[in-house]
């Protein structure tokens, strides 16, 4: 057998690749040590660059897309930051303002303080009522004074409330306005305990 590039050679091999007969001029070593002709080499040097190459470019995808992923958390995290200490700040101010506008208990005047007063002496009627077995007073004076948060609250002050017991265990509490009217826009019920 003569070799395919030099006729005038016997072949000492074939290539491993394309089966072409080889002298010992023409052989080269190959990939895992076989014997491949100058073409063949070139082609398989060609594709393992190709192959590296093209895992070279997926290798950076994936880092690309990790190092987005990254980005975008680290975006959310400091949204979420920028938000909580946006309501922090909100709920501050807030309670600031609440407690600045709040009357002290030596300023406070129940019959200037009408929304105030009514809240408090709700909330008289319901201790009443925790230790009465569930039941409400008959009368607004029939609350002792220990249930009144304030020595300021007195019976001439329920004189400015509507109070009415349905049943031991229903009542409904109304401010009256000025004129002696009902103002309904605050009314207490057994429904707010």
């Amino acid at each position: 057998m003569k070799c395919t590039n030099h006729p005038h050679k016997d072949a000492v091999t074939k290539c491993s690749q394309c089966q072409d007969a080889l002298c010992d001029e023409c052989v080269l070593s190959g990939k895992d040590k076989d014997a491949v002709c100058s073409c063949c080499a070139i082609l398989v040097a060609a594709k393992d660059a190709s192959r590296v190459a093209y895992e070279r470019r997926e290798e950076r995808e994936v880092k690309r897309q990790a190092m987005k992923a990254k980005g975008k958390r680290k975006i959310h995290t400091l949204l979420l930051v920028v938000i909580s200490l946006a309501v922090a700040v909100l709920g501050a101010n807030l309670y600031l303002h609440l407690k600045v506008n709040a009357p002290n208990i030596e300023e406070f005047d129940p019959y200037e303080n009408l929304a105030l007063t009514a809240g408090l002496v709700n909330e008289a009627i319901t201790e009443y009522a925790e230790d009465h077995g569930g039941k409400f007073p008959k009368y607004l004076n029939d609350i002792p004074g220990k249930y009144m948060p304030s020595e300021k609250i007195t019976s001439s002050v329920f004189k400015k409330f509507s109070y009415t017991r349905f049943s031991p265990k229903s009542y409904e509490l109304r401010v009256r306005d000025s004129v002696g009217g009902i103002d309904l826009g605050l009314v207490f019920t057994e429904k707010d305990l």
